[in-house]
């Protein structure tokens, strides 16, 4: 028997061996389900832009409470967002609250141009 031939019974050998170990799918088992690599969220998430433009949209309509709500939750999503934080403390002294100027100079501190 050369070389080949010991190869290709030994492939079948270990071939036929293997086939009585796996498992094989049957009527019974159920197809395997796709995978999902992204499930989507059910929480809506909401940005601070659309915050920013819920309390522009308060602000125009003269709901001054609504826009420094709006505001405060977009400052709490960018605390780095000097305009927003501008906007709040603007919003702040014309309510009359005090902590209106720790916010200006945050906002100021944070965009010098704000």
């Amino acid at each position: 028997m050369d070389a080949g031939a010991v190869a290709l019974a030994y492939h079948h050998f270990t071939a036929a061996r293997r086939c009585r170990y796996v498992p094989r799918c049957g009527p019974q088992q159920a197809a395997p389900q796709p995978i999902q690599p992204c499930t989507p969220n059910p929480t809506a998430t909401r940005s601070a832009v659309s915050y920013l433009a819920e309390a522009e949209d308060a602000y125009s309509a003269g709901k001054l409470a609504d826009a420094s709500a709006a505001y405060a939750r977009a400052v709490e999503m960018e605390p780095g967002n000097g305009e927003a934080i501008a906007r709040q403390a603007w919003l702040m002294i014309l309510r009359g609250h005090p902590p209106a100027i720790t916010l200006a100079q945050q906002a100021v501190a944070l965009n010098p141009s704000a």
